[in-house]
C-alpha cells in the first residue's frame, strides 16, 4: 500500500506542535493518526507527542477495532491529563487526534478534537470525521450554516481534545474499495484550504508524495499562519 506524510511548521509558528504516526502492525495492518498540540497551551507540542506514543502501543485484540482504537486514546488522554498535573508548566496542555486503522477492506477510526479523516473515491473528497468545536455546536444547534461555521471564529474553540476532562472519541468504520486515497490532517490544512480545492489536488496524477507536498505548498500560499500535517494512504 502506497503511504506518504508530511508535516510542515508553516511560516509564522516558531515550532511545530503537529505529530505524526505511520505505523504497519504485525498482521499487515496500517495505523495511521495524525495530532496537533492546542495553540497557546503550554506544552502542545508535548501532549500530541505522548498521544502518537501512545497510539504507537496499540495492538489489535479480538473484538470491535474501532471501539479499541477509542479506548487507546483514552488512554492517550489518561497519560496527557497526568503529565499535565505533575508538572505545573504543562498545565492544560492538549491535543487533538484522529486515527485510522486500515485492515485489508475495511477502516476504523478515532477521533477527537478538529484534525479530519477524509475518504477520496471517484473524485470527490468526504469528510468521515466531524470537528469537535464550538463552530460545529452551533450548526448542530441550527444557528449557524456549515459553510459559516468555515469562516467562524469559534471554529477554533475546541469543546473536546485530549488532555481534558471531557475527552469522548468517536468512532466509526468505513468499508474501503481499490483507488480510494484516505487523508488525515490537522486544521492547519482544512483551516486555509476548502475541501474542493484539496480534491482537485487529489485528483491530479502523480505520486501521493506529490499530492501531499502539492497540498503544503498550497497552505504556505495561503499565508501559512498554522503547522499542517497530511497523511495519504492509497488503496490497492
Amino acid at each position: 500500500m502506497e503511504k506518504y506524510a508530511i508535516s510542515h511548521q508553516g511560516l509564522l509558528r516558531s515550532n511545530n506542535e503537529d505529530r505524526f504516526l505511520v505505523m504497519e502492525l504485525d498482521d499487515g495492518a496500517l495505523l495511521l493518526a495524525v495530532a496537533d498540540g492546542m495553540g497557546g497551551r503550554a506544552g502542545g507540542e508535548i501532549a500530541a507527542q505522548l498521544t502518537v506514543d501512545s497510539l504507537s502501543a496499540f495492538v489489535m485484540q479480538p473484538g470491535d477495532a474501532a471501539r479499541q482504537l477509542g479506548r487507546q486514546v483514552l488512554a492517550a488522554n489518561e497519560k496527557v491529563s497526568l503529565k499535565g498535573r505533575s508538572d505545573k508548566n504543562l498545565k492544560d496542555m492538549g491535543c487533538t487526534v484522529t486515527v485510522a486503522l486500515l485492515q485489508q477492506d475495511q477502516m476504523f477510526w478515532a477521533q477527537v478534537g478538529d484534525s479530519r479523516l477524509y475518504i477520496f473515491r471517484n473524485n470527490e473528497l468526504r469528510q468521515l470525521t466531524t470537528d469537535h468545536n464550538m463552530a460545529q455546536l452551533l450548526v448542530e444547534l441550527g444557528e449557524i450554516s456549515a459553510a459559516d461555521a468555515a469562516k467562524s471564529p469559534f471554529r477554533h474553540i475546541l469543546n473536546q481534545c485530549v488532555g481534558q476532562p471531557d475527552c469522548r472519541p468517536d468512532i466509526g468504520r468505513e468499508k474501503l474499495e481499490p483507488g480510494d486515497i484516505i487523508m488525515l490532517c490537522t486544521d492547519g490544512l482544512h483551516g486555509s484550504t476548502s475541501d474542493a480545492v484539496v480534491a482537485l489536488y487529489l485528483e491530479r496524477k502523480g505520486s501521493l508524495a506529490r499530492k501531499a507536498d502539492n497540498l503544503v505548498q498550497k497552505t504556505l500560499r495561503s499565508g501559512g499562519r498554522d503547522n499542517v500535517t497530511i497523511i495519504l494512504a492509497a488503496i490497492e
